[in-house]
Order: C-alpha cells, then structure tokens, then sequence
C-alpha cells in the first residue's frame, strides 16, 4: 500500500519533474524496506500458528493481532499451539540444537482448549529467559461437556464439587478423549503433561487407574488439583514397583486457593508420594488459577523443575 501510495505521488510531479519524483519513491522505498521487513520479523515471531479441529464445524481465524472463533458447539476441540516468544526468534539459533517439549494440556472447568494454551505463555517466556534452545509445543484438548461459558470434563449434581463427587458422569468419554490424543499414532510421546482443576484431577484419575498410555519423560504438573474421590480406593492401593520408572510430579498449590483447598490437594500429593511417585511442591501465595507472568517466583520454580529433566542433548 505505502508503495502503491509513493508511486502514485511521484505520477502527480510534472512530466519534466518525474524523474525526481521516482528518485522520490526509490529513496523512501529503501528506507521503508527494512522497517517493513522488522515489522513482520516481529509480527511473525509474536503470533502462534494455531490448528483447531473438531468433529463438528469450526471456523478459527488467526492474525499476529489475536484470534477470532466461529463454532457450531464442536464436541470435540484440540488447540496445537508451537510457542517461540519473539526475544528468541530475533536471535539466529541452530534449529539442530533446539529442542521442542511436547506438552498435552487439560484445562479446567468452564475453561477452554485455546485459552487454556494461551495460559502457559508466561511459562514459555520464563524458559525462553533461561534457556532459549528449549520450546513449548503445546497440545490443549477441549472437554466435551458446556458448562457456563465454557466446558467440563464430566457433568455433577448442582452444588457437588469435584473432590467431594461420588461419581464423574462421563469421565469414560473424557477419558476416551485424552487417551487417544496421549496415544498418539505415529505422533511423537509428549514429554509433560499439565493438567488444571478438574482437568488435573482428571489426569490425577488417569495415574491412579493405571491407565497413562506411558510416563512422559518430564513428569507431570497437577495445578489447583483436588481428590480424586470416585477413584479413592485405587489411589490408596497405587504403588509404583521397583521395575517401573517412578513417574515425576510437580502440585501447585495456591495457599489462597477459594476454589479447591490446599489441604485437598495436599491430600492427593501425600497419596501419591506414598504410592512411589517422585513428587514436587510448589506453594505459592496466590490462588486457584495457573502462576501469571507476574508471579515470577512461582514461574520460576516451575521453570527450573521441567529444565531438571530437560537438559538439550
């Protein structure tokens, strides 16, 4: 358009006076060519390619300025979002020597697929800081059950609450849902698993019934995770033997939590490290919700605790 603009201005200079007005366009054209050039580097680097697909209509459009939906209540959601933060892609980096984490990520109750993946950018540029050969591939699965303004991996009585429920109605399609996409055909094993809420109870239920496709090599992250308590017997039975690999697991627990009390997920974490699991603590002061950018203590610890694991070969 500014081209367009410039030719058109040098056309109005007289037909004896033409010639400077197209030295005119050469000169500003070069001057423009490497801020334009700057511009989309950084429009580039800022914006995620994301892939929405769902068993029902779904149109995503996507600009380096945000992302706009159109659905036609899709059943089945699953956000793929590849993090570079725009520090890092302004750098020239071997991409032989990057190494991309592949994260499957549950969200919680009325959350959603894309929003929830947008949550773990902080947590992208914290690791973009510390060690920029490092990326976050980011699978966000979508539960298949409305509940507010979003959605929920199993439907309860009015007033019940996940760790007090007796039962999780549709937690087999839930299931059903999150262990294919683990699965994952000829797609390469993730290598962390994050789950939030009632999306971290649902992987919680998954370790407990033994029924995790495969360890991911980082381990596990339980955010604001409550008890699992439909599967209470099985978490209480749960022992990792000597011959398996003993899964690692990170809880973050708000100590301000209104949603789900620490001492719920205290209660999981004590069970779990009894059952064998290598298990981390990471306590901060907020409440319910994933650590935000600000709270850069608590990034921190999450950061160092994937980096543990997540030496570049």
């Amino acid at each position: 358009y500014i081209f367009l603009r410039l030719t058109t201005i040098s056309m109005r200079f007289p037909v004896g006076n033409r010639s400077f007005g197209l030295s005119l366009l050469l000169v500003c054209g070069s001057r423009l060519v490497p801020t334009i050039s700057a511009s989309a580097a950084f429009f580039s680097a800022s914006s995620f390619p994301v892939v929405v697909t769902s068993q029902q209509s779904l149109l995503l459009a996507t600009t380096a300025f945000g992302t706009t939906t159109q659905t036609n209540t899709p059943t089945l959601t699953s956000t793929h979002m590849k993090m570079t933060t725009a520090a890092a892609a302004s750098e020239e980096i071997d991409d032989s020597n990057t190494r991309t984490l592949r994260v499957l990520a549950l969200h919680g109750s009325e959350g959603n697929a894309e929003e929830f993946a947008t949550c773990l950018i902080p947590l992208q540029n914290a690791l973009s800081m510390e060690n920029k050969m490092i990326q976050l591939e980011i699978t966000s699965l979508q539960a298949p059950f409305t509940k507010g303004g979003g959605y929920a991996w199993w439907t309860m009585p009015p007033g019940t609450r996940s760790y007090t429920a007796k039962e999780y109605q549709g937690f087999e399609e839930s299931a059903t849902i999150v262990l294919d996409k683990w699965n994952g055909g000829d797609s390469p094993p993730f290598d962390l698993v994050l789950g939030h809420s009632q999306g971290a109870i649902l992987l919680a239920s998954l370790i407990a019934l033994g029924r995790t496709p495969y360890t991911p090599s980082m381990g596990y992250i339980l955010n604001g995770c409550g008890y699992c308590r439909p599967f209470e017997e099985q978490v209480n039975t749960l022992k990792v033997t000597k011959e398996d690999v003993a899964p690692r697991c990170l809880f973050v627990i708000g100590a301000n939590d209104q949603i789900t009390p620490p001492t719920i997920q205290e209660e999981l974490r004590d069970a779990f490290q009894t059952a064998g699991l290598e298990i981390a603590t990471l306590k901060h002061p907020k409440g319910h919700g994933l650590p935000k950018e600000k709270d850069t203590e608590a990034i921190q610890q999450m950061v160092d605790w994937i980096l543990e694991k997540a030496t570049v070969q």
